[in-house]
C-alpha cells in the first residue's frame, strides 16, 4: 500500500540506529581559567570542571581526575584531586613558575583527563594543548578546551610520517635485514616534541628460528 508524503517524511526523520560505541570526535570539555603574572613569571591554572565527557559503558569508571604538564621540557607537572560523577568539579590550582614573559611563545599545557579505577589504575581518555601564545602577560583567562579522544590520538597526534622514516632507513635497514645470523626486527619511530608522545610502527622480521624444528616428536 501507499503512504502519504507527511508519512514518508516521518519515516526519513527517524534517527538511524548506531552502535553503543561508535567513534566520536570528542572526549569532552575542560573548562580552565589561567592567570599569569609577569612580575612573578608564575602561571595559576585552575581546572573548574569537565563536561559531556564518555559515559560509564564507555570509560568503565564514573572517577577522574585531570593531569597537567608544562610542555616541552616536562618538568613541571600538576594533577587534580580525584572527583566522581558526569561533570566533575575539580576547581584545583596547579601552579609552574619560572616563565619569563619571552618564554610563553615557546611552550604550552597538556590536560590530559583520565578515568580512574581502583584496581586497574588510570586509563586516558583524552587530551588537549594550550599554547601560552595565546594568554596576555597581564590578568586571566577563563578557556573551554576540547578534549581529543584517546582513540583519535593514537593514529594522527604524529607530525612525522612513519613511512617516510620507514622508507629513509630502507637502504640500511634492508641490509641489515639481508645477511644471516641472529633474529632482528625492523621497526619505524616518530617522534612528536610538541605532545611529547613516540609512536612504534613495525615493519619487519627477520631470522626467526622455529625452536621446535630440533624437538623431538612428542609421544601420545
Amino acid at each position: 500500500s501507499s503512504f502519504s508524503l507527511q508519512e514518508r517524511d516521518e519515516v526519513n526523520s527517524v534517527p538511524a540506529r548506531h552502535s553503543a560505541h561508535e567513534p566520536i570526535c570528542k572526549c569532552g570539555d575542560l573548562d580552565v581559567i589561567l592567570n599569569y603574572k609577569a612580575s612573578s613569571q608564575k602561571l595559576v591554572v585552575t581546572v573548574l570542571e569537565a563536561r559531556d565527557i564518555p559515559d560509564k559503558d564507555r570509560s568503565g569508571v564514573n572517577t577522574w581526575q585531570v593531569h597537567t604538564v608544562l610542555m616541552p621540557s616536562k618538568k613541571q607537572r600538576g594533577k587534580t584531586s580525584v572527583q566522581r560523577g558526569p561533570i566533575p568539579m575539580f576547581k584545583d590550582k596547579i601552579t609552574f613558575s619560572k616563565l619569563e614573559p619571552e618564554d610563553l611563545s615557546s611552550h604550552a599545557i597538556r590536560f590530559r583527563l583520565y578515568a580512574v579505577h581502583r584496581m586497574i589504575g588510570e586509563k586516558m581518555m583524552g587530551e588537549q594543548l594550550f599554547y601560552l601564545s595565546n594568554i596576555s602577560q597581564e590578568g586571566e583567562a577563563k578557556v573551554t578546551l576540547v578534549l581529543e579522544p584517546r582513540s583519535n590520538l593514537s593514529s594522527a597526534d604524529s607530525q612525522l610520517s612513519l613511512s617516510a622514516i620507514s622508507h629513509s632507513d630502507s637502504a640500511s635497514s634492508t641490509q641489515s635485514l639481508s645477511h644471516g645470523g641472529v633474529p632482528e626486527l625492523l621497526v619505524g619511530l616518530s617522534y612528536n616534541a610538541t605532545t611529547g608522545r613516540l609512536s612504534v610502527e613495525m615493519i619487519k622480521g627477520s631470522h626467526f628460528r622455529n625452536l621446535a624444528i630440533n624437538r623431538p616428536p612428542g609421544k601420545y
